[in-house]
């Protein structure tokens, strides 16, 4: 009886174990082999720390005694799950975490005899990822491995015999993640996940003097948080082209050179470079696939709005820009949509729509040179040319 038991655990390790290290080996294959425009991976901007949350479902395997003696099975009730992480995300397909974990399992039944007790594991795991962002769909799948130490902790755990398991062991442990991320803002993600974790060659005494060897195994379900911290240069890069293009003057010399220049763009000329007929240029960001105006781009507007209405501006040209991540043809949308945007709000702060012409550039003219498929704060801009 005791060998019925006991062989369908180590299958069911097997079997958990082969297909999240399989999924692994898959998601790196597929990272390797993937073209960089069908399937985008982590991008450069998501690189930094991160702190993750989670809790959920905790259901622990049948622990059989490996001592003839006891012939009991020890059964743990479902229970609950929680965990803290603190990782770093390479920017690209890996990320690392260490992780503290606890899996509680309140009551336990002893050859399906209604017992009672608490089993409790504490894990502390070092965890590796890998992940792939899909461009198609706002989901990010992810297959992870883990090692380790964990404690077991049985308390008055009571066999069918009367005697009493109370104590601990510390062992070994690995695990296998396998999960989905999907993004909820820039810096926050929502997570679930699947782990089996392994804690083998524990070691327990009865309080009849009697000795339970034998393995733990759970199988966890949590949902959690996860928030990205990412580097503080990053809001400041889209902040310090705003200001240093606002502020930066027309150049003097070829103002000064003829009178005649000034009115020789005609059909406003291309956006990003200065012209002697510039009167004034300005440089406004966007958040990854949207066209929004944000808090900080509505103050450069309101600049530019001032400059344009203060006199000797005969034309203004928007022109929309996209980093590399999506398709070309959806970026030179986007890129519109972004000139569209600047231009409602240019409107409503007393600018005639005639004045205002808008462009599309999609990822052609890149502010920073990427990679294709990359992600880029800098280059999701719009440029405001004051004629």
């Amino acid at each position: 009886m005791q060998n019925n038991r006991h062989h369908p655990l180590p299958n069911s390790r097997r079997t958990a174990s082969t297909l999240c290290l399989g999924a692994l080996g898959f998601v790196g294959l597929l990272a390797w082999t993937a073209p960089a425009k069908g399937i985008e991976m982590t991008s450069a901007e998501a690189a930094g720390w991160y702190l993750g949350i989670g809790g959920g479902y905790s259901s622990a395997e049948d622990i059989p005694a490996d001592n003839p003696a006891l012939q009991n099975t020890i059964d743990p009730d479902d229970g609950y799950a929680a965990a803290a992480r603190i990782g770093y995300d390479s920017g690209a397909i890996l990320r690392g975490e260490l992780e503290l974990a606890l899996r509680d399992n309140d009551t336990v039944n002893i050859d399906s005899v209604q017992g009672q007790g608490d089993i409790r594991a504490y894990s502390y795991m070092a965890n590796v990822y890998a992940e792939l962002k899909l461009d198609a769909i706002p989901v990010t799948p992810f297959v992870g491995v883990g090692v380790g130490a964990a404690t077991v902790d049985m308390r008055e755990v009571r066999t069918v015999a009367g005697s009493q398991i109370n104590n601990s062991d510390t062992g070994l442990a690995y695990q296998a993640i396998a999960g989905l991320a999907v993004n909820v803002t820039d810096t926050m993600s929502l997570t679930g996940a699947y782990t089996y974790l392994e804690v083998p060659d524990l070691s327990y005494k009865t309080s009849a003097g009697g000795e339970l060897d034998s393995d733990y195994s759970n199988h966890t379900f949590m949902l959690g948080l996860r928030w990205r911290f990412l580097p503080a240069a990053v809001p400041e890069a889209e902040a310090e082209p705003s200001t240093a293009v606002a502020s930066a003057p027309a150049p003097a010399k070829p103002a000064a050179k003829s009178a005649e220049q000034a009115p020789a763009p005609v059909a406003a000329p291309a956006p990003m470079v200065k012209k002697p007929g510039i009167v004034r240029e300005f440089m406004v960001f966007f958040d990854w696939d949207k066209s929004v105006i944000t808090e900080e781009a509505r103050l450069v507007l309101e600049n530019a709005a001032r400059h344009a209405q203060r006199g000797g501006v005969v034309a203004i040209g928007v022109t929309g820009h996209s980093d590399s991540s999506g398709s070309a043809s959806y970026n030179e949308k986007l890129s519109l949509a972004r000139a569209k945007a600047v231009k409602d709000v240019l409107v409503d702060m007393g600018l005639s729509s005639e004045e205002v012409t808008t462009y599309g550039k999609g990822e052609t003219v890149p502010l920073i040179q990427t990679a294709d498929g990359i992600r880029e704060a800098k280059n999701r801009r719009a440029v405001i040319v004051l004629n």
